[in-house]
């Protein structure tokens, strides 16, 4: 399965941004959150984010956080991903080093969420990732909680 095809499996997240917003304001109140297991609460700097939700074949693990701030997060770790050779059931997981950015930020029962995870892969990447960024929309159409974030308009 290629990290491309992932947006296809996304999570969830709630309103969006007023136009020409570009940052919350969070002074002194809590982090913005990612959602991490999928339709659990979010987390602020998870250790591991699942990427595909429907199936569990891409998840972002033993992440370390550079960064993690009101509009952004950056950080590194491991893209595990199934090669679905001959097919997901039966195929492999390799592991990728990778560096992770989160970004797009809507809102979710009070909390702010980052939706957009951007993969950057400094060396080796899945044979099926055309190119050595990929970015995962981190989001659903519909969510099935209101605690989980929707996809920006």
């Amino acid at each position: 399965m290629a990290v491309a095809a992932i947006a296809l499996l996304t999570l969830a997240w709630g309103a969006a941004l007023p136009a020409g917003a570009t940052a919350l304001a969070t002074h002194g109140a809590l982090p913005t959150l990612v959602d991490s297991q999928c339709v659990q609460p979010g987390q602020a700097r998870p250790p591991t984010i699942t990427l595909a939700c429907g199936d569990g074949n891409a998840v972002a693990k033993d992440l370390s956080w550079r960064t993690w701030s009101d509009t952004h997060a950056a950080g590194k770790g491991d893209l595990v991903q199934n090669d679905c050779t001959p097919d997901c059931a039966d195929g492999h997981f390799h592991t990728y080093p990778a560096q992770f950015a989160l970004t797009d930020l809507v809102r979710a029962a009070g909390r702010a969420y980052f939706t957009k995870v951007t993969i950057t892969f400094p060396g080796s990447r899945p044979p099926t990732a055309t190119k050595k960024v990929e970015v995962v929309t981190d989001c659903f159409v519909h969510p099935p909680q209101a605690f989980i974030p929707k996809c920006p308009a």
